[in-house]
């Protein structure tokens, strides 16, 4: 399944909806559901607010795709594009302070840690003017 969704954090709840459907029919576990939801609403977020800098007239493609191991589906894999500037989050972004205690931190920048800590696979890549963040997760 591909979607695109403007570049608006009013999207956010369509993703959702789109997110409970494929993982419905994949079979997906809640924790998996939930996971990927998380993630993605992340990704979104910082695509629209740092990316696009809330320019809603760009739009976010989002390809759900189910994974298979002998005839089942085990897993689920994303692939996020979008054509904002060039940007790794997962070499690019600073690491998350996540020692200081709760008070002592600045808000923000725990997002892709959290991405990184719920799905089993992350990779970014830029193919011509297009990022291209790819997740995966496997059903636990």
């Amino acid at each position: 399944m591909r979607k695109f969704y403007k570049a608006d954090l009013d999207e956010l709840a369509a993703i959702a909806a789109d997110v409970e459907v494929f993982c419905a029919q994949t079979g997906a576990d809640s924790a998996s559901a939930f996971a990927l939801n998380l993630c993605l609403d992340e990704i979104f977020t910082n695509i629209v607010e740092y990316g696009y800098k809330r320019d809603a007239s760009n739009k976010v493609e989002i390809e759900y795709l189910p994974v298979a191991e002998g005839g089942k589906t085990v897993g689920v894999q994303v692939h996020v594009r979008d054509s904002a500037p060039a940007f790794d989050p997962f070499s690019d972004a600073p690491a998350p302070d996540v020692v200081s205690k709760l008070e002592d931190r600045d808000i923000g920048g725990l997002g892709i840690f959290l991405v990184k800590k719920n799905m089993d696979r992350v990779e970014y890549s830029r193919k011509g003017n297009i990022n291209e963040l790819s997740m995966f997760r496997k059903f636990k």
